[in-house]
């Protein structure tokens, strides 16, 4: 489809050292405002994904968010040009981990807890459905579906299994 006038800015937050969403689509064009609401300091940058850690991010950056005071936070917006993915880290907290897939279209979304992700809007016609996630080690293929009517449910599998969610400790 045709690109469009970018939306709104898009947040991910900075929040008991892990990026919240931990995955965020948008479309190309998008800008990103990062905020950090830790009581300390975090040096956000784009990381290789893939892998191997051999792809390079849609998108290069590297910034200081100093720590939030006094119900004050930092932030930085990033606005993400160019189709692809940048897998988020922070050089002081190495286990931190986030992902931005930016696409090429502005049909883009996130499942939910129960794997769904509504998009609205989208034309009349062929189109191609593709899933993407951190986990996989190759590219989803496109699945063609042909889009008529108000409302359409369309079901995608992934090519692997992805690991059982973590629980953390506190």
């Amino acid at each position: 489809g045709a690109p469009r006038a970018p939306g709104p800015v898009v947040l991910i937050v900075q929040r008991d050292i892990r990026f919240v969403p931990f995955v965020t689509a948008v479309p190309a064009g998008t800008t990103v405002r990062f905020v950090n609401q830790d009581p300390y300091d975090h040096h956000l940058r784009s990381e290789p994904g893939g892998p191997s850690g051999n792809i390079p991010p849609a998108r290069t950056f590297e910034m200081r968010l100093p720590a939030a005071t006094a119900g004050k936070v930092s932030s930085a917006d990033v606005t993400f040009d160019k189709p692809g993915v940048v897998v988020l880290g922070c050089h002081l907290h190495g286990s931190m981990r986030g992902h931005v897939f930016v696409s090429s279209t502005r049909w883009v979304g996130v499942t939910d807890a129960d794997g769904v992700a509504s998009i609205a809007d989208v034309p009349d016609g062929p189109a191609e459905l593709r899933a993407w996630s951190p986990e996989q080690l190759a590219d989803q293929p496109a699945v063609p579906k042909q889009i008529s009517g108000a409302s359409m449910l369309f079901e995608t599998t992934l090519n692997f299994t992805p690991p059982r969610p973590r629980r953390r400790h506190s």
